[in-house]
């Protein structure tokens, strides 16, 4: 979709929802069905979003041809998920140049060491840490042991295994400064297909038992089983994009409640409008673009 010069819909796609469930249960996904996937399909490639309103299995546009090929199998690269954030070093010295103090940064580099030092005395933070850190099949057999009442203290391997944890991201922050963020996401992008937002507006409902109100506090469990249930964020919310070089990757947007979007988990979803004086606009304001 484009208006002028601009275009907005540059690989993005729709996918049925009967055959994304077809390919939820090809990808071995039993427990939900993801929004979103990235996909290669012959030489086509971006994103493709669940679109309860399409007839078609697969609307790809031109944007996603990147060269002809005769290969018809469809590849599922990624799917929308719960996907923890980080500062990075790219990110912190933007946000530096536009203004915020190195106060900000210190505070949060102190808290996520904090949390990490007690996850090797605290079966709760370490459950949690490894829950809202390190999402997957990986730490799935130490979060089961700290919900079977395992003490990360008394039990040499969940011990071993939690020291090298807290190492690993300790390590990255050291080099590559990443700083974990609880309440924000990495989240991939796609385009409001009903036209509903405006410009500066997005869409955001996130997964799982990460947010629990309207003022995004984590949920304070006294044992270890978190409720599940999905968020529609409605504030203001800072979006970045990744990799971001850019001033314009940093943007300050509004999120939104829209009731024909609700299907979409896990996503942030942009506006297809421009606003009329967009050339006008200080480079700042600007959102720099590229793929999903």
């Amino acid at each position: 979709m484009g208006r002028k010069k601009y275009v907005f819909s540059d690989g993005i796609g729709k996918i049925l929802a009967s055959f994304a469930h077809k390919v939820a249960a090809k990808c071995g996904l039993e427990s939900f069905m993801p929004s979103a996937f990235q996909i290669r399909y012959g030489g086509y490639k971006g994103v493709v979003a669940v679109d309860p309103l399409s007839s078609v299995k697969l609307s790809l546009r031109k944007s996603m041809c990147k060269y002809d090929s005769q290969e018809t199998k469809l590849v599922v690269l990624a799917y929308s998920k719960y996907q923890p954030c980080f500062l990075n070093r790219q990110l912190i010295t933007l946000l530096s140049t536009l203004g915020v103090g190195d106060h900000v940064f210190e505070n949060k580099q102190r808290e996520a060491v904090d949390q990490l030092d007690a996850i090797l005395t605290d079966p709760f933070r370490a459950y949690k840490a490894l829950e809202l850190m390190s999402p997957g099949e990986n730490s799935n057999i130490l979060k089961e042991m700290l919900r079977c009442g395992y003490k990360p203290d008394a039990v040499p391997f969940l011990s071993m295994m939690l020291q090298i944890f807290r190492s690993s991201k300790l390590l990255e922050l050291r080099t590559k400064s990443r700083i974990f963020i609880p309440q924000g996401r990495a989240l991939m992008g796609c385009l409001d297909e009903t036209g509903t937002l405006e410009y500066g507006q997005v869409f955001v409902q996130v997964s799982g038992s990460r947010f629990q109100n309207s003022s995004n506090d984590f949920l304070s469990s006294s044992g270890f089983g978190f409720e599940r249930f999905n968020y529609v964020i409605t504030e203001s919310i800072v979006v970045a994009n990744n990799p971001c070089l850019h001033p314009g990757d940093v943007r300050e947007l509004r999120a939104v409640g829209v009731l024909a979007l609700h299907h979409m988990v896990d996503r942030v979803v942009f506006p297809q409008k421009e606003r009329d004086f967009w050339r006008n606009l200080p480079m700042h304001h600007r959102w720099a673009r590229s793929d999903p």
